[in-house]
């Protein structure tokens, strides 16, 4: 029974280095694709750790599907929240940058066709 019950199916250990070579190449990272499998597995297993401190320590005589019910619900309002800030900040940010493209036009002073060029 032990360790191989535990690993994800094969295909998703395939698509994991195609997604991040993808992803590297795209965005133009200097980095290779070991370091991101070995950094979101890190982050995987801290997430783990984490939960299990957070339900032992703060309320260790609640039911675990009452626990990862509260726990849903509190990381959904969370997300939802973030969502919106991002929402808002993008949107704002791409305000601005149509301001400046706009403005800078503007700034340009184009000559005459039939001026001469010193």
């Amino acid at each position: 029974f032990g360790l191989a019950s535990v690993r994800p199916p094969h295909r998703v250990c395939r698509l994991r280095p195609i997604f991040f070579d993808r992803f590297i190449a795209c965005f133009q990272i200097k980095g290779n694709v070991g370091f991101f499998i070995v950094t979101t597995d890190f982050l995987g297993y801290t997430g783990t750790v984490l939960v299990l401190v957070i339900k032992e320590f703060l309320s260790p005589d609640i039911h675990w599907a009452t626990f990862y019910n509260q726990l849903a619900g509190y990381v959904g309002i969370f997300c939802g929240i973030m969502f919106l800030c991002s929402y808002i900040y993008l949107y704002k940010r791409s305000k601005n940058s149509i301001k400046e493209k706009s403005a800078c036009k503007n700034d340009i002073q184009l000559m005459p066709n039939n001026a001469m060029a010193i």
